[in-house]
């Protein structure tokens, strides 16, 4: 279960500022109010301004619906392939 504090707003929502924090962070607008972040597979969407909060100039994403494609499995994979090799590589110099 998670679990998020009771937030209380300080200002109405600016979506020009969700967006440009968004597109910061290599997402892009691709309908109304959802987002696709297409290098690493990770789509946000209905994020309309009763879903995302602003407190004291911070941004606070509520209800965020959210959704993996194929590419964030695909760089999942690639991740932990590289972590598992890291942990067997450390692993086998421990017991040298």
């Amino acid at each position: 279960m998670v679990m998020q504090e009771f937030i209380v707003t300080s200002e109405p929502t600016d979506l020009t500022a969700v967006k440009e924090f968004l597109e910061y962070n290599n997402f892009h607008n691709n309908r109304n109010n959802d987002y696709i972040n297409s290098e690493i597979g990770l789509i946000f969407e209905d994020l309309h301004d009763e879903n995302v909060l602003s407190a004291n100039g911070v941004l606070f994403f509520i209800d965020t619906v959210f959704l993996l494609n194929s590419q964030f499995l695909h760089s999942v994979n690639i991740s932990l392939q590289f972590i598992l090799i890291q942990f067997t590589v450390k692993r086998s110099y421990a017991n040298i």
